[in-house]
């Protein structure tokens, strides 16, 4: 099936098209963590989504549009293009099996799926087919086709010329669609096995995190990470191509993602820093500043140790939530302890000191904890995240620990006491 990864919404903005992609990964995503075995979840092979298993095929089509948020809701009109390309599409789909015999036994094996963030509420071909669909009664077909039958009937609004000249460049209206799909010998054995469903994009990542923690087991603190994290790799994998997984082969290329999750406290999570306005401000640059610390005196600089900081804030509030008060406190008693050994070694540096003494005291207490490996329970912490825990200790109205001898009367510090 032709690649349509930048073309998945209606909305033919570059943010539309984004948001559409987007939208259609999550949900790849979504059918990858409910595959089971022998199964074959694929993008952009035979639809947008596709499964497929021994017994079934079932086509996936994405609609997504910027109209809909968590407080409005956009609806799918009865002459919504996406909905009738959608059925002229899957329509083909069947037409290109071959015979009659064909078409009837891919129809009788398949499902067909519209998946949009458009709700279809009030959608009267929709009311009709869920109707049909109830009580499965001649009356109800009827109602159900005579209507289609009046969709295909309605006379193109557009001038002759523009429609003359539409047919001339090959593009396709909604007024080919319904006729198209008005016109199909087994639009009744297709349309049985069509479903609607709207879903909002927050609705599809909390599909995916009930499954991530309910079916695989990833603790709740960790399955929007995960989910994050997964969508990222997605992503860099699908590079713009087809893409298709069973179990093994997606458990081979993102099985140590979810087995990090399983056991680690302290992990990477999904960030979104908020640089300070005045970041050299920040009382951990000041200690840092007062005594002419390395990379401390362009903005430059100071903006990554700042993110350096907000690095491990970000996941150091993750990994409590996750693993609670005990590892809390013994990971800050140990961040304290090797503070506070380096720290000692301010031995014989007083206010008689001379200023360049004492800035060369505080700069060898910086750069032995900046030497020091961090670990979280058993998690070991990268260098980055490491140098952004003893700024983080060593900022704020009170900070708990410091460079210079002074530092507590300099800096407002505050005694840090492990209970």
């Amino acid at each position: 099936m032709k690649n349509r990864f930048m073309s998945t919404t209606s909305d033919t903005s570059a943010g539309g098209s984004i948001a559409g992609f987007v939208y259609q990964i999550y949900y790849f995503l979504y059918q990858l963590l409910l595959m089971r075995k022998n199964d074959i979840v694929s993008l952009e092979k035979i639809d947008d989504v596709g499964t497929e298993s021994d017994e079934r095929r079932t086509y996936y089509q994405l609609k997504h549009t910027l109209g809909t948020t968590p407080t409005t809701t956009k609806y799918m009109t009865d002459r919504d293009t996406d909905l009738w390309k959608t059925l002229n599409l899957w329509v083909n789909v069947v037409k290109n099996a071959g015979n009659e015999e064909s078409q009837r036994n891919l129809i009788t094996k398949s499902n067909f799926a519209l998946i949009s963030n458009k709700s279809t509420k009030d959608n009267q071909l929709v009311k009709l087919l869920e109707a049909y669909k109830e009580k499965k009664e001649d009356e109800k077909w009827t109602a159900l086709k005579v209507y289609v039958n009046e969709q295909a009937l309605k006379e193109p609004k557009e001038k002759k010329k523009d429609v003359d000249k539409e047919k001339k460049d090959d593009k396709k209206s909604i007024y080919f669609y319904t006729k198209n799909v008005n016109d199909f010998p087994l639009f009744r054995e297709l349309i049985e096995k069509v479903y609607f469903e709207f879903e909002t994009d927050e609705e599809i990542k909390n599909k995916i995190d009930d499954v991530l923690t309910n079916q695989k087991y990833v603790p709740a603190g960790h399955s929007s990470n995960l989910r994050e994290l997964l969508m990222g790799r997605l992503v860099g994998e699908i590079n713009n191509k087809a893409t298709e997984y069973t179990p093994v082969s997606f458990n081979k290329t993102y099985g140590s993602l979810f087995q990090k999750m399983l056991t680690r406290k302290f992990v990477p999570t999904p960030r979104d820093f908020k640089i300070p306005d005045d970041p050299t401000e920040q009382t951990f640059v000041r200690q840092l500043r007062d005594i002419d610390a390395p990379r401390s005196k362009t903005i430059k600089d100071i903006i990554q140790l700042t993110e350096q900081k907000l690095a491990f804030e970000n996941d150091y509030n993750h990994a409590n939530a996750v693993a609670g008060a005990e590892d809390q406190k013994a990971f800050e008693a140990d961040v304290y302890n090797r503070w506070y050994n380096a720290f000692d070694h301010n031995d014989g540096i007083s206010a008689s000191s001379s200023k360049e003494q004492i800035k060369e005291a505080g700069r060898k207490v910086l750069k032995e904890v900046k030497g020091q490996t961090l670990k979280y329970d058993i998690d070991d912490l990268d260098t980055v995240v490491s140098n952004g825990c003893f700024y983080h200790f060593s900022d704020g109205e009170s900070p708990r620990i410091g460079w210079r001898f002074d530092w507590k009367e300099k800096y407002n510090g505050q005694e840090w006491i492990i209970e």
